[in-house]
C-alpha cells in the first residue's frame, strides 16, 4: 500500500495516512484503482471534499520528505498503480459474448490488458467502474 501511495521510505505516521486514504475512498464510494491514479495523475478529479484536502495536505508534506521529488514519485506510482484491471463488468461481458460465439471482446480485453500501466485512449471503455446496474454480485473461480 505504501508503495501505491509513493512512499518510498518509512514513516511513523504512515499507517495512519494510509487509513485516511482508505476511509476517503470508502466513504465516498470512490473505484480503487481509479483513485490511485488520479492520484498521481489528476488530483482535481478526486472528489473534493474536506476529507480529501486534509489527506493531500498530509501526503503532499509526508512525499516532500522524502529524497525523491514529486515527478519521480508520481512516475514511480505510475508503475504500480494500473489503468486497467480485468473488471468484473467486462469479464462478464466477454463471457456472455463468448457464449454467442464472439470472442472479439476476450481478445480486445486481452490486448488492453497486456498493458494495464499505459494509456490507451482508444480502450476509455475498460477503465471505467461499471455503473450499478453492471456490478457482478457473485464471481465464479472459472472466470
Amino acid at each position: 500500500m505504501k508503495m501505491k501511495l509513493g512512499l518510498m521510505d518509512n514513516h511513523h505516521e504512515d499507517k495512519a495516512l494510509i487509513n485516511q486514504w482508505l476511509q476517503y475512498l470508502e466513504d465516498e464510494n470512490l473505484d480503487f484503482t481509479l483513485s490511485f491514479r488520479r492520484l498521481s495523475n489528476s488530483p482535481d478529479d478526486l472528489k473534493q471534499t474536506s476529507k480529501l484536502k486534509d489527506f493531500y495536505s498530509k501526503w503532499q508534506k509526508r512525499l516532500k520528505n522524502q529524497p525523491q521529488d514529486i515527478q519521480e514519485v508520481n512516475r514511480f506510482m505510475n508503475t504500480v498503480n494500473p489503468i486497467f484491471i480485468p473488471r468484473n463488468h467486462q469479464v462478464e461481458r466477454a463471457i456472455q459474448s463468448a457464449i454467442q460465439g464472439d470472442f472479439s471482446v476476450f481478445k480486445e480485453m486481452n490486448k488492453v490488458l497486456r498493458n494495464p500501466y499505459k494509456e490507451q485512449c482508444q480502450f476509455e471503455a475498460y477503465k471505467v467502474a461499471p455503473l450499478e446496474a453492471e456490478r457482478i454480485q457473485a464471481t465464479f473461480c472459472g472466470t
